[in-house]
Protein backbone atom coordinates (compact mmCIF):
# COMPACT_ATOMS: atom_id res chain seq x y z
CA UNK A 1 0.00 0.00 0.00
CA UNK A 2 1.36 3.67 -0.83
CA UNK A 3 0.61 6.20 1.62
CA UNK A 4 1.35 9.84 1.59
CA UNK A 5 1.28 12.54 4.41
CA UNK A 6 2.52 16.13 4.95
CA UNK A 7 3.92 17.34 8.54
CA UNK A 8 5.71 20.11 10.41
CA UNK A 9 8.57 18.31 10.88
CA UNK A 10 11.78 18.94 9.17
CA UNK A 11 13.48 16.55 6.78
CA UNK A 12 15.98 15.22 9.13
CA UNK A 13 13.46 15.01 12.66
CA UNK A 14 10.79 12.63 10.22
CA UNK A 15 13.85 10.67 9.21
CA UNK A 16 14.66 10.16 13.01
CA UNK A 17 11.29 9.75 14.03
CA UNK A 18 10.72 6.96 11.06
CA UNK A 19 14.10 5.28 12.34
CA UNK A 20 12.61 5.05 16.19
CA UNK A 21 9.55 4.44 15.73
CA UNK A 22 9.93 1.26 13.04
CA UNK A 23 13.39 0.45 13.89
CA UNK A 24 15.16 -2.37 16.00
CA UNK A 25 13.88 -0.23 19.40
CA UNK A 26 10.60 0.62 17.75
CA UNK A 27 8.57 -2.10 15.66
CA UNK A 28 11.60 -3.86 15.23
CA UNK A 29 12.15 -3.49 11.72
CA UNK A 30 16.11 -3.75 10.18
CA UNK A 31 17.23 -0.74 8.66
CA UNK A 32 18.20 -1.85 5.52
CA UNK A 33 19.32 1.37 3.86
CA UNK A 34 19.18 5.34 4.34
CA UNK A 35 19.87 8.55 2.59
CA UNK A 36 19.30 12.17 3.37
CA UNK A 37 15.84 11.55 1.55
CA UNK A 38 15.10 8.39 1.96
CA UNK A 39 15.06 5.38 4.28
CA UNK A 40 13.81 1.31 3.89
CA UNK A 41 13.21 -0.95 6.47
CA UNK A 42 12.48 -4.53 6.67
CA UNK A 43 11.07 -7.24 9.13
CA UNK A 44 12.32 -10.64 9.75
CA UNK A 45 9.03 -12.15 9.04
CA UNK A 46 8.59 -10.07 5.79
CA UNK A 47 7.06 -7.18 4.80
CA UNK A 48 9.07 -3.82 4.57
CA UNK A 49 8.39 0.14 4.67
CA UNK A 50 9.66 2.13 2.36
CA UNK A 51 9.87 5.99 2.88
CA UNK A 52 11.06 9.12 0.61
CA UNK A 53 11.22 12.55 2.60
CA UNK A 54 10.38 15.64 0.07
CA UNK A 55 10.59 19.50 1.80
CA UNK A 56 8.99 22.63 0.09
CA UNK A 57 6.73 24.59 2.11
CA UNK A 58 6.15 21.28 4.84
CA UNK A 59 7.73 18.21 4.54
CA UNK A 60 5.89 15.39 2.45
CA UNK A 61 6.42 11.88 3.33
CA UNK A 62 5.70 8.78 0.79
CA UNK A 63 5.79 5.79 2.56
CA UNK A 64 4.91 2.29 0.67
CA UNK A 65 4.35 -1.02 3.00
CA UNK A 66 3.98 -4.66 2.56
CA UNK A 67 2.50 -6.11 5.90
CA UNK A 68 3.80 -3.40 7.89
CA UNK A 69 -0.04 -0.63 6.83
CA UNK A 70 -1.33 -0.51 10.99
CA UNK A 71 2.27 0.48 11.71
CA UNK A 72 1.90 3.40 8.81
CA UNK A 73 -1.24 4.55 9.75
CA UNK A 74 0.16 4.95 13.62
CA UNK A 75 3.13 6.60 12.69
CA UNK A 76 1.12 8.94 10.51
CA UNK A 77 -1.10 9.76 12.90
CA UNK A 78 1.07 10.22 15.31
CA UNK A 79 3.09 13.23 12.88
CA UNK A 80 2.35 16.89 13.86
CA UNK A 81 0.48 18.00 10.95
CA UNK A 82 2.01 21.21 8.86
CA UNK A 83 0.00 25.21 9.53
CA UNK A 84 -2.53 25.80 7.56
CA UNK A 85 -1.23 27.33 3.94
CA UNK A 86 -2.23 31.00 4.82
CA UNK A 87 0.63 30.51 7.82
CA UNK A 88 3.19 31.09 5.29
CA UNK A 89 1.69 34.78 4.07
CA UNK A 90 3.06 36.09 7.82
CA UNK A 91 4.94 39.04 7.66
CA UNK A 92 6.32 41.09 10.13
CA UNK A 93 4.23 39.17 12.83
CA UNK A 94 1.04 39.79 11.12
CA UNK A 95 -1.18 37.55 9.40
CA UNK A 96 -2.34 38.72 5.49
CA UNK A 97 -5.54 37.19 3.99
CA UNK A 98 -6.56 37.10 0.36
CA UNK A 99 -8.81 40.16 0.15
CA UNK A 100 -11.35 40.77 -2.67
CA UNK A 101 -11.74 44.13 -4.44
CA UNK A 102 -13.02 46.73 -1.91
CA UNK A 103 -11.36 44.97 0.78
CA UNK A 104 -13.96 42.28 1.50
CA UNK A 105 -12.39 39.00 2.62
CA UNK A 106 -13.81 36.21 0.52
CA UNK A 107 -14.44 32.81 2.03
CA UNK A 108 -13.97 31.20 5.54
CA UNK A 109 -13.35 28.37 6.90
CA UNK A 110 -12.90 25.06 4.92
CA UNK A 111 -12.58 22.76 7.86
CA UNK A 112 -9.33 20.81 9.13
CA UNK A 113 -7.05 19.92 5.76
CA UNK A 114 -6.59 16.03 5.79
CA UNK A 115 -2.62 15.64 6.06
CA UNK A 116 -2.69 11.76 5.37
CA UNK A 117 -4.04 9.55 3.16
CA UNK A 118 -3.58 6.53 1.07
CA UNK A 119 -2.32 6.45 -2.57
CA UNK A 120 -3.76 4.47 -4.73
CA UNK A 121 -0.98 2.40 -6.40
Amino acid sequence: MHYKVRTALTSQEAMDQAKTYFGPGGQGLAIVSQSNQSLRLRGRNGGHVNMSVKHRFATTLKLETRAWDEAVREFMAQLPAPPPWWRRWRRGGTTTSPQAPGGVVRGGAAGPEQTSKPVDG
